[in-house]
C-alpha cells in the first residue's frame, strides 16, 4: 500500500500536538498548585497542625497540591488582614472568625463556597445554613463553634487566698458588688506575694468583644435594632465601665492597663501573678494550663470557669457569641485551578474526622461535626466544656458580626477607652465620643 507524504505530515503534527498537550499536563503535575493559608494561634498545638499535619494530609490525598500556612500573631494579624483586604493581596485561605472576615466578604473578595457547604451539610448540626450566606450564596465555611465569653479562675489560688467561697456557687449569678469584693479580698490576701486579682487591657482587636460582652451583660445596648446607629451612651453602660475604673483607682490591677494588649494577659495568669482572666472564652484557659502543665511548660493548677457578673446578680448575663470560627477562600486573580485546590484543602480537613478533631483540640470551641465526640484527654476539662456549652443561650450573635463597618468602629473603641483609663475623660465623655464617632463611621461607610 502506498502511503502519501501528506499522511506522514498529518501523523507528525498529531504526535507533536499530543506531545505538547502531554508535556503541559506533565508540567502541571510536576509543578503542582500551591495554596497559601493564614491562621491565628487558637490553641497550643495549632501552629504544628497547620504547618505540618494538614499539609501532609493534603499532599497524601492530593499530590499535586502544596499547602503553605502562616500563623499571624494577634497583635499585628488583624491589621495585616485589613491591609490585605484593602490591597486585594489576600492569601488563598484565611482561617478566622466570621466577624473579621466579613469586610472582605462584603467587598466581594471571597469565592463562592456553596458547593462545599452543600457537601458538608450532612456533617453539620442543624442551624448553620445561614452562617456566611449573603443573597443566597455562601462565602464562608464554619468549622467550629466558639463559646461565650467568661471568666477563668485559678481556683487553687482562690482557695489558698481564702476567697474561693466568694465565687458564685452556680458559676453564673453574681453582682458587681460581689465581683469587686472578690477583687479586693484577693488583692489584700495576695499583696505580699505580688498577686493581683486580674489585669485590664486597652489594646488588641481580638478581645474587644469581651468588653462589649461586659457592657451587654450590664444591661446596655451598643447599637439599635436595625444596626443603623450607636446606642451605647446610657446609664447602664456607664455603670459597667465605672467598675473597670474602680479597679484602677483602687490599685486592684497592675500598671500597664493602658498599653497592655489582651494577648499578654495569659502569661501573668499562667505564672500565677493573677487569679483571674476576664476576657476568656469557653474552656481555652482551662485547657491551656492543663496542656502546659502536661508538657512541663508551667506548674499545673486547677482552673474553673464563671460567667460575667451582672449589676444585681439576679439576671443571666448577655455576652457576645460571634457564632463560629471557620474560613473563607479568596478569589484573588480568579484562578479557577487555585480556587479548586483551596477547596480540596478544606475537603481534606472537614471529611477526615481525626484530622478535624486535631484541628479544634485545645481551642475554646465545640465541634460542628456530628461525627466528632471531642475528648481533651482530661475528664475535668471535658466537664468544664459541657458546662460552658450549656451557657450558649446567654450568647448574642446579633452585634458586631452583621455590620460591615464594625472594624472601623473597633479602631475608635480602644483609643477612647485609653483616655478614660488614664483619667483624661469622664465616663460620660467616653460614651459620648463612642456614640458620636461611631455614628460618623456608620454614616460614612462605603462598601
Amino acid at each position: 500500500m502506498k502511503i502519501s507524504k501528506n499522511f506522514f505530515l498529518t501523523v507528525l503534527c498529531l504526535v507533536l500536538v499530543c506531545g505538547a498537550v502531554f508535556a503541559a499536563g506533565n508540567r502541571q503535575a510536576t509543578t503542582g498548585t500551591t495554596v497559601t493559608l493564614w491562621h491565628f494561634p487558637t490553641s497550643p498545638t495549632v501552629e504544628k497542625f497547620y504547618a505540618e499535619t494538614l499539609p501532609a494530609a493534603v499532599k497524601a490525598k492530593y499530590p499535586n497540591i502544596t499547602l503553605r500556612a502562616e500563623m499571624l500573631p494577634y497583635e499585628t494579624g488583624p491589621e495585616r488582614m485589613t491591609v490585605a483586604f484593602a490591597t486585594r493581596s489576600t492569601p488563598d485561605i484565611i482561617v478566622d472568625g466570621e466577624a473579621r472576615l466579613n469586610p472582605a466578604i462584603f467587598a466581594g473578595l471571597a469565592a463562592d463556597v456553596s458547593d462545599l457547604r452543600k457537601e458538608f451539610a450532612p456533617l453539620m448540626y442543624d442551624g448553620f445554613d445561614s452562617v456566611g450566606k449573603i443573597n443566597g450564596v455562601h462565602y464562608y465555611v464554619p468549622t467550629m463553634v466558639e463559646g461565650i465569653y467568661n471568666i477563668t479562675v485559678n481556683i487553687d489560688m482562690a482557695k489558698e487566698l481564702g476567697v474561693y467561697n466568694m465565687l458564685p456557687a452556680d458559676h453564673i449569678h453574681w453582682s458587681y458588688d460581689d465581683f469587686l469584693n472578690l477583687c479586693r479580698a484577693t488583692r489584700n490576701a495576695g499583696r505580699s506575694k505580688g498577686i493581683y486579682p486580674l489585669e485590664l487591657w486597652a489594646g488588641s482587636n481580638s478581645a474587644d468583644s469581651a468588653y462589649y460582652s461586659w457592657i451587654l451583660s450590664g444591661g446596655a445596648n451598643i447599637i439599635n435594632a436595625d444596626h443603623s446607629a450607636m446606642t451605647v451612651n446610657s446609664p447602664e453602660a456607664a455603670r459597667t465601665l465605672n467598675i473597670f475604673k474602680q479597679l484602677i483607682d483602687e490599685g486592684l490591677v497592675p500598671d500597664g492597663y493602658v498599653t497592655t494588649v489582651a494577648n499578654n494577659l495569659p502569661p501573668a495568669w499562667v505564672s500565677k501573678k493573677t487569679m483571674m482572666v476576664i476576657h476568656s472564652a469557653g474552656t481555652y484557659f482551662t485547657n491551656l494550663i492543663t496542656t502546659m502543665g502536661k508538657n512541663g511548660e508551667a506548674d499545673y493548677f486547677n482552673a474553673d470557669v464563671y460567667c460575667y457578673p451582672t449589676p444585681d446578680g439576679k439576671r443571666n448575663p448577655r455576652t457576645l457569641s460571634w457564632g463560629t470560627g471557620g474560613l473563607s477562600i479568596f478569589k484573588n486573580s480568579n484562578n479557577a485551578t487555585v480556587i479548586e485546590a483551596a477547596k480540596n484543602v478544606v475537603r481534606t480537613l472537614m471529611n477526615d474526622v481525626k484530622l478535624y478533631e486535631e484541628s479544634i483540640t485545645g481551642a475554646s470551641v465545640d465541634s460542628i461535626n456530628k461525627n466528632v465526640k471531642l475528648d481533651t484527654g482530661n475528664a475535668y476539662v471535658n466537664e468544664r466544656a459541657n458546662m460552658t456549652a450549656s451557657w450558649a443561650g446567654f450568647g448574642d450573635a446579633s452585634v458586631g458580626i452583621l455590620e460591615p463597618w464594625w472594624p472601623s468602629w473597633r479602631e475608635i473603641f480602644y483609643v477612647e477607652l485609653q483616655e478614660f483609663y488614664r483619667g483624661r475623660q469622664t465616663v460620660q465623655q467616653l460614651l459620648t465620643n463612642w456614640t458620636t464617632k461611631g455614628n460618623e463611621v456608620i454614616k460614612n461607610y462605603k462598601p
